[in-house]
């Protein structure tokens, strides 16, 4: 029989005489014909051991030759309900000119059991999905597509496809819900869903010979990008998907036989800027003013081409959107995508100027936490000489080297340059030697290196290198004695005892404080000086050198070979001859050349310097101008070494805790230390000298009241006749389980 402009016949049992065609004067002969070739192939009556087929629509639509002309088939095979006990197949054929997606729509409302036709029933995302893996399937010509999904969801999904593909590629695949047998036809493809539980647990075995046919499973995402070479294809393949997902109409576009050239036309019609478009639309900046994000994100993917575009004057935007994306990529690397001025790149040209005012009109006050980042470990500017070759451009950001010192480094050529050609300190490494975070350190790197120099030089560079008197720890000062030690050696490398003495005299009297005692900075130069000295031989007791090495005077930090050797000049005179006897002690054996580290730990460590006996015998002779006797951490004097006098001529130590600080700093703490001093056998007038020591966080500076704390103290003290010229030191301890923070302790020595 015919409806509308569909023929359709039927195969069924329905009056018990069998599976026959039914009705067989409703239609041409070759319409039977057509549906007889086909139940001879694979759409055959449902197979037995599937029970019933209701709700699980079974349709395949195929292009078949009926009468000469080929036209497309809607089948549908069913089992129970209207289609009987023992099924049946109906054969809707559609005119030859029909195409795919209306021989499928009107097929399934004319020939289709109503309580068949699906329902939606996937989300949107597993929808999209599996339309993309058939058309994917379609675009490399599998032979076999699966739709993973069961027959009714499937139906949604063919119809979806159909509906955008052209004409000539749908009549390429047969397409079914549910294929129930595998075709006899070993050149047909086919599209078809998957067999339901049902439909696998009634007959296991056919299921798995259909499932085989599918085992490729679906395209991937790699094999699809390999087949669509071209970015417009890939392009059109993602508006394809979109259009048949979304139901949107395609027929404006121009008719096309082939699948690429639809995916041309949609890729065209549908054309969105990407990143990739970003340079070809750089000709017309206003356009891109839309499209910032893109450019940010092409020049993040091509931050070379970025640098070169950016050099141009473009609209303040697209300036920023370009920069922000370089900025980006900058991040990811130690490369220099920047062009940074380095030292390699030295500062100078006009890109480094433009550079400049991009940062500060795009990034203002984050250009320091930039500038920061590109100097940390990995950085294009993590190099101290890249550092250095940035310093003018670093300028034109607005960095000062006085509050960014980190980004401004000293540049140890120029001190080392101005040292040999000048010999002397000059005002530009002196500049450069300010910009250091350590010039101690940088010095005695540069220490080894030097020729000798002037006692005066020698001297502003020690000065230099350790600028402030108080409080300097105890590491540092064996530096700087070892950074004496080391100039001084270089300086008198060829020169005779006695003209080697007479420049160590001349350096101690430049860097003397007469009246101030308890700076230790002159008598650590005094020992590294000395220490030289000893090295090259024993030095001329010459009477300048020995009596400025008395008036300097001796601690607790005193080289042994130095004490020893100032107690026997002391003895032999300042008339003494050159060729004195040589002095035996490891102290002064002649050391090879020395490189900063070995310097610094050539210095005896703090825990094992001697108070040697040699500073007994002079506590008479220097009188009120002995320097304090720093006995450390300990609140004993250190141990004596094997050549020391008698115990019973040894300074003595008498302890005094004065508790907490009170709130209001007045003369309280004098008084309690004045009346301890009374209850005691000392006599004022024997005291060497005082070390107030202060409880205190060292991770916290000392607050106003805590300092105006100790001065009092010591103003009290030196305000007492028989303790104003003895000499007083001041310590910072981290508070214990017995002396907490605020706690004051005293410390006086004295001659018993």
């Amino acid at each position: 029989m015919t409806s509308d402009d569909l023929v359709m016949v039927q195969w069924a049992d329905l009056t018990g005489i069998g599976f026959s065609p039914h009705d067989r004067g409703s239609a041409p002969g070759e319409f039977w014909t057509a549906a007889e070739h086909l139940l001879q192939e694979d759409l055959e009556q449902p197979p037995e051991n599937i029970d019933s087929t209701q709700g699980h629509p079974v349709w395949t639509l195929r292009r078949v030759p009926v009468g000469g002309r080929r036209r497309w088939c809607f089948a549908v095979q069913g089992r129970r309900g209207p289609f009987g006990v023992a099924g049946s197949c109906r054969f809707a054929f559609a005119p030859p000119a029909m195409g795919a997606y209306d021989a499928w729509r009107l097929g399934r409302d004319r020939a289709a059991d109503p309580d068949d036709l699906p329902e939606p029933g996937l989300d949107h995302d597993t929808f999209g999905r599996l339309v993309s893996e058939v058309l994917g399937g379609v675009a490399l010509s599998r032979a076999a597509v699966p739709v993973l999904a069961g027959p009714g969801d499937a139906a949604e999904v063919v119809a979806a496809v159909l509906r955008v593909l052209p004409e000539p590629v749908s009549r390429r695949w047969s397409w079914s819900t549910c294929l129930l047998q595998r075709p006899d036809n070993p050149d047909l493809r086919v599209v078809s869903g998957q067999w339901p539980e049902e439909f696998r647990a009634a007959d296991p075995r056919r299921a798995d010979s259909v499932a085989h046919l599918f085992r490729r499973g679906p395209v991937t995402q790699e094999e699809l990008e390999t087949r669509l070479t071209r970015r417009e294809l890939r392009h059109g393949f993602r508006w394809l998907v979109e259009y048949a997902v979304e139901h949107r109409p395609i027929t404006r576009l121009p008719r096309c036989e082939e699948l690429d050239d639809l995916l041309v036309e949609l890729a065209h019609a549908n054309h969105r800027p990407e990143w990739p478009d970003v340079p070809s639309m750089l000709a017309s900046p206003q356009g891109l003013l839309g499209h910032l994000d893109l450019v940010a994100t092409w020049a993040r993917h091509e931050p070379g081409a970025a640098v070169r575009t950016l050099r141009d004057d473009y609209p303040f935007d697209i300036a920023g959107a370009l920069l922000d994306g370089i900025l980006e990529a900058q991040d990811e690397t130690g490369d220099n995508l920047l062009h940074l001025p380095t030292a390699k790149h030295r500062e100078g040209n006009k890109w480094h100027d433009r550079l400049a005012d991009l940062l500060l009109e795009h990034r203002g006050l984050g250009v320091h936490t930039l500038v920061t980042r590109w100097a940390d470990p990995g950085g294009p500017l993590a190099d101290r000489a890249d550092l250095v070759a940035a310093r003018a451009w670093l300028r034109k950001l607005g960095l000062d080297p006085r509050t960014d010192r980190a980004l401004f480094p000293a540049d140890d050529r120029v001190v080392r340059g101005e040292l040999e050609r000048y010999r002397a300190y000059t005002q530009a490494a002196a500049d450069e030697l300010q910009l250091s975070a350590d010039p101690l350190a940088l010095l005695l790197d540069l220490a080894p290196g030097l020729d000798g120099l002037p006692a005066a030089t020698v001297a502003d560079l020690l000065t230099a290198a350790c600028p402030t008197r108080k409080p300097e720890p105890m590491t540092r000062l064996d530096s700087l004695t070892a950074l004496a030690r080391e100039l001084t050696a270089s300086a008198v490398a060829e020169s005779a005892p006695g003209p080697a003495a007479d420049w160590a005299d001349d350096l101690l009297r430049r860097v003397q404080q007469p009246g101030d005692a308890t700076d230790p900075r002159p008598r650590r130069i005094m020992y590294g000086a000395v220490l030289a000295l000893l090295d090259q031989g024993t030095p001329a007791s010459r009477g300048n050198l020995v009596r400025r090495c008395q008036s300097i005077g001796l601690d607790a930090y005193v080289p042994a070979a130095v004490s020893e050797w100032l107690q026997w000049a002391s003895r032999t005179g300042a008339g003494a001859p050159y060729a004195v006897p040589r002095i035996e002690s490891p102290a002064v054996s002649p050391p090879a050349r020395r490189g900063p580290a070995q310097l610094a730990s050539a210095i005896p460590q703090r825990a094992r310097l001697p108070l040697v006996a040699a500073v007994v015998a002079l506590i008479g002779t220097l009188g009120a101008t002995t320097a304090l006797l720093d006995l450390g951490d300990d609140d004993t004097p250190p141990p004596l070494p094997a050549a020391a006098t008698s115990p019973a001529a040894l300074p003595s130590v008498e302890n005094f805790d004065l508790g907490i600080a009170p709130v209001v700093a007045d003369a309280t703490d004098w008084q309690r230390l004045d009346q301890k001093l009374q209850q005691t056998p000392i006599r004022r007038s024997a005291a060497t000298g005082l070390r107030l020591i202060a409880y205190h966080d060292p991770r916290q500076p000392l607050s106003k009241d805590e300092q105006l704390r100790l001065d009092d103290l010591e103003a009290q003290i030196r305000a007492n006749p028989p303790l104003r010229t003895v000499p007083i030191d001041t310590e910072l301890r981290s508070p214990d389980v017995d002396r907490q923070a605020g706690f004051l302790k005293v410390l006086v020595y004295y001659r018993p």
